[in-house]
């Protein structure tokens, strides 16, 4: 029952924004029932021979209007072929229309739902969005949205045949209220007992099933990503068995939830039989064997129970879609009840950065420990250390990607409780990993902002991409390929750097943005870089890359262990001058 209860509500809360359509539905349902009434009535004349007509239709007068305008019961019998023909016709127009309507109404809920639930998962913040299982989202972004669109057609759709259920009883009650009662205490119980015995077997298989689809789409996504591994480790085969493992494992699942689904059309179809066969044994010794009830009322009432079967069957079924939709929903909104989006204030302009006292950890590990740093505006400022020392996470940090540190961030002299918005604005940040969406060398520097061919002539310049753009057959048009494959890394670094520097913010931050490029194209674009009258900070393996900085800071286990210029780095730092010998005897 509080399944059922939690599946009205979930209903009722996606058709919340459709609530005119869902009106004009019900209505056209009302009607659609009304007519299938009328429809039923107009035959009791044939099923009665007009023993009872008038006395059980909901539209006697419609049954009176047709005998009077007849001369004969084979005239009469005419009539009311021709009167059933119309009415079949307006309810065929109505069906279609209400048909339409659902259909239109859950388009628009799937473009919602869809839509809101993308937008919950980028208003996350950048710690969870990392920790996400890969496949678990792609199921939540489309599959389960696309199983809650469905339902919302299922759960406007039960509105018709309720109507005409409703109506058909009421026909059932003025044939025969004993017969209509001993009809309606069938159906319930077993229609309980169908749902007791099977509900909750389809909410525990929904769950396993959503559990598969899960995995198999995040192994999938993995060996994508992972193809050259996969091929140059020549491990086709240990993938291709993997693959089949949670392939068996997938259709044993759904197998298992269609083995429960594939029993319930068979029970509704053998409690139907039962139900016509208790009916008959009743009225054997209800009715007399030589008496026209069995025509007048007895026949009639038989005809309802035919008709009631499928519309309880639908009526079951939309009952066991309420099983299974929590399932589906709350996982999807899941996203937007952990949403972090925040309005917080607006940062205009920058002057100043000083980080006081800033630690940061993640799974129990001390990344950044007691970080003190400051940058003004116009300042090259560099950054350099081992892998894992905590410069790129620094960088993320500044940019807005985590929230959860220790210490304090000041801008302007304002401690920082920015809008990730307005960071936006302030910053461009080109991380370590280079990454292109599959679309053009334009788009991808463009990144969504208005097109501004001198602003996009000058960042190519910059960034050393017009060397690309010659060597493609498209130029700016060529399509770049899943994360850029179809590029060279160097090829990759170029446009993303073209990219943050077509944002032309005030702050670039720049995490081994040049790695991938030779020393001579290096310092071309570091050259034209320092000219831009930008706020730099810079991350690099590369002391050529930051020796002209105003200061370097020496990262180390995350704390920062020495700063100051090239010159003064090497008159008191012994590591940094070794490093600095040894990249000069490797560019030699």
């Amino acid at each position: 029952m509080k399944s059922r209860i939690v599946g009205i509500k979930i209903g009722f809360e996606i058709l919340k924004n459709h609530k005119n359509s869902v009106f004009f539905s019900i209505i056209l349902s009302i009607f659609t029932g009304l007519i299938a009434g009328a429809g039923f009535s107009v035959l009791l004349p044939v099923i009665t021979l007009d023993n009872s007509a008038s006395s059980i239709s909901i539209f006697p007068a419609l049954n009176e209007f047709i005998k009077n305008n007849s001369e004969n019961f084979a005239e009469e019998i005419y009539n009311v072929a021709i009167f059933f023909l119309i009415l079949c016709i307006f309810e065929f127009i109505f069906t279609y229309l209400n048909t339409y309507l659902i259909a239109k109404i859950r388009v628009k809920v799937n473009k919602n739902i869809l839509s809101n639930t993308f937008r919950s998962y980028l208003d996350l913040n950048y710690l969870k969005l990392k920790k996400l299982n890969q496949g678990d989202t792609l199921a939540k972004l489309y599959n389960y949205c696309e199983k809650v669109s469905i339902f919302s057609q299922t759960f406007i759709f039960v509105f018709s045949p309720l109507f005409q259920l409703i109506i058909f009883i009421f026909i059932m009650f003025k044939i025969s209220a004993t017969y209509t009662l001993a009809a309606l205490i069938w159906f319930l119980i077993m229609s309980n007992l169908i749902k007791g015995l099977l509900g909750k077997k389809i909410n525990t298989k929904t769950g396993k099933l959503t559990e598969s689809i899960t995995d198999i789409q995040e192994f999938l996504l993995e060996n994508i990503q992972q193809i050259k591994l996969i091929k140059i480790s020549n491990s086709e085969n240990n993938s291709k068995n993997k693959y089949n493992k949670k392939v068996e494992d997938y259709g044993d699942s759904i197998l298992k939830l269609e083995k429960v689904f594939s029993i319930t059309s068979p029970i509704f179809n053998l409690i139907n039989s039962l139900a016509i066969s208790v009916f008959l044994l009743t009225a054997v010794y209800m009715v007399p064997g030589n008496s026209s009830e069995w025509i007048s009322t007895f026949f009639p009432f038989l005809i309802l129970v035919f008709k009631l079967i499928p519309l309880v069957s639908q009526i079951n079924s939309a009952r066991i879609s309420l099983e299974e939709i929590s399932v589906y929903y709350n996982s999807i909104k899941s996203f937007s009840n952990d949403s972090d989006f925040e309005h917080k204030n607006n940062i205009s302009h920058f002057e100043t950065l000083k980080i006081n006292k800033l630690s940061y950890t993640e799974d129990s590990f001390d990344i950044l420990k007691n970080i003190n740093f400051e940058i003004s505006k116009g300042d090259f400022i560099g950054i350099m250390g081992d892998s894992g020392s905590g410069k790129s996470t620094f960088l993320d940090i500044i940019s807005g990607l985590y929230k959860n540190y220790e210490g304090e961030i000041v801008i302007n002299g304002s401690l920082v409780d920015f809008n990730k918005e307005s960071i936006n604005k302030l910053v461009s940040y080109m991380p370590q990993e280079t990454m292109l969406f599959n679309v053009s060398i334009k788009e991808n520097i463009i990144s969504g902002n208005n097109l501004d061919e001198n602003k996009l002539n000058k960042v190519i310049e910059i960034a050393e991409v017009s060397e690309i753009i010659l060597n493609t057959k498209n130029g700016l048009d060529y399509k770049v390929g899943k994360n850029g494959n179809l590029l060279s890394g160097g090829q990759r670094q170029r446009i993303a750097l073209a990219r943050a520097l077509y944002k032309n913010t005030e702050v670039l931050l720049l995490d081994e943005a040049t790695s991938s490029l030779d020393l001579t194209l290096d310092r071309k674009i570091f050259d034209k870089l320092k000219v831009l009258n930008k706020t730099l900070l810079v991350t690099s393996h590369r002391i050529s890359s930051i020796m002209d900085a105003d200061t370097i800071y020496l990262f180390e286990n995350g704390e920062i262990v020495d700063f100051g210029t090239h010159e003064d780095l090497i008159s008191n730092n012994k590591k940094y001058k070794i490093l600095f010998e040894l990249e000069n005897l490797s560019n030699d």
